[in-house]
């Protein structure tokens, strides 16, 4: 069987990653020099689909570690409601594979025209989008065939990754390590893996942290990819009412890496088993080991390539074609 575009370009992610990283130091050692001499008031992120989950490792980087309040800013509250935000003195982030959806773009302009720093991360280079921000760093891993995207997101957490570290250290160097962390987690699946995410059984993936960023690009997928239904959740709020769903048949993937939220996340395996949900760990050490990293935003970015190749295998599994979801397109547009 010829493999799918999706499995080819999950598999070219660590040498892809590793050029993007490497093409993009310099534009993200100014930029994070100039913002820690003139720090933004707060930053916004703006972005759809497998970018916004980009995105939200991104806010939790920028949170946890530079200290600096960060929003997920819906485009719409720009484009459709033309709300009065007042972005003047923000750091206004747009991350998109394409950089043509409308809303994107369209947000990037407002943002800007408001008073806002803009900095896009987009592969296509000759995209509306890139050619409206103030500071335009490419992802720059080639043409992305399959619409299911993979090397896009995972090279976009990187840059994501590199940026957050060099804005709090001019000499950071954990991030060179992901391309190499990627090439780890890049085995064949695990055969309990893919029979596991081909169930039809409705998955919660969970996780917190930066994890919880690959929990989302991951219910994602499963969703794209296998048609499964699939809900991204917070440790933390399953436990405000979720839980009440493990009435009916369910399943529950827990994304665990060794940050100061694994206890917690090991204490909601245990009830979840208790109570029947079927349970599958991924992680360091876990039931799909996947590599260890001392800094646990590697350590999901790790995750989440182990988990592409099994999302790629389990759709297979179902007869479906990874690179052609029914009823999506490789650029979304949405107003």
């Amino acid at each position: 069987m010829t493999a799918s575009w999706m499995r080819r370009e999950a598999l070219s992610a660590p040498q892809m990653v590793g050029r993007s990283l490497a093409h993009a130091q310099h534009s993200m050692s100014s930029l994070a020099a100039r913002l820690r001499d003139r720090p933004p008031a707060f930053v916004a992120t703006n972005a759809r689909g497998s970018s916004d989950h980009a995105a939200t490792l991104l806010k939790h980087l920028l949170e946890t570690r530079v200290g600096i309040a960060t929003v997920s800013l819906p485009p719409s509250s720009l484009t459709l409601h033309q709300a009065p935000l007042l972005l003047t003195q923000a750091l206004f982030i747009s991350l998109s594979q394409s950089g043509r959806s409308p809303d994107i773009v369209n947000s990037a302009i407002i943002a800007r025209a408001r008073g806002a720093h803009t900095l896009a991360l987009v592969n296509d280079i000759a995209s509306p989008l890139a050619g409206s921000a103030e500071v335009l760093v490419p992802i720059d891993v080639g043409e992305e065939r399959s619409v299911a995207a993979t090397k896009t997101c995972l090279a976009t957490m990187a840059l994501c990754h590199q940026f957050a570290s060099l804005w709090t250290d001019p000499d950071a160097e954990g991030w060179k390590r992901i391309p190499q962390v990627l090439a780890q987690a890049s085995g064949a699946p695990p055969s309990g893996l893919v029979s596991f995410l081909a169930s039809p059984t409705p998955t919660l993936i969970i996780s917190r942290g930066a994890g919880l960023a690959v929990a989302g690009e991951v219910a994602l997928k499963l969703k794209e990819c296998c048609a499964r239904p699939a809900e991204a959740l917070s440790s933390a709020e399953l436990r405000h009412g979720p839980l009440a769903l493990a009435s009916r048949p369910l399943a529950a993937l827990m994304l665990i890496g060794r940050g100061v939220e694994q206890p917690g996340l090991r204490e909601v395996e245990q009830e979840l088993r208790r109570i029947g949900v079927d349970v599958l760990t991924i992680g360091p050490g876990l039931d799909v080991p996947t590599p260890a990293d001392e800094d646990p935003a590697i350590e999901a970015i790790a995750m989440l390539q182990a988990l592409y190749l099994g999302i790629e295998a389990a759709s297979r599994t179902f007869g479906r074609d990874p690179d052609s979801p029914p009823y999506l397109r490789k650029v979304t547009k949405t107003q």
